[in-house]
């Protein structure tokens, strides 16, 4: 496990004891590493995006906007209309 100083700064260990770092992990320059912290395999990629927020659900639409207008109003129906049959 590599840890590296960068222009005189290196990492610093709140608790170096209560700390795992897995073998092929790199640390390098000014970090603060607190007490129970990690480093495991395979990261060092970007951080991960935040959970959707609860209730969300991806298919559903979005909401209307609060100032949503409501719909026009429906024309009038005459004495001779009648409903239409569709094939």
């Amino acid at each position: 496990m590599p840890i590296y100083a960068i222009d005189g700064k290196a990492p610093t260990f709140e608790d170096a004891d209560s700390n795992w770092i897995a073998p092929d992990a790199t640390l390098i320059g000014n970090i603060r590493i607190g007490r129970n912290a990690g480093f495991w395999f395979g990261g060092g990629g970007p951080p991960a995006p935040p959970p959707p927020p609860r209730g969300f659900n991806p298919r559903s639409p979005p909401a209307p906007p609060a100032s949503f207008p409501p719909p026009p109003p429906l024309p009038p129906v005459g004495p001779r209309a009648r409903p239409q049959r569709w094939r």
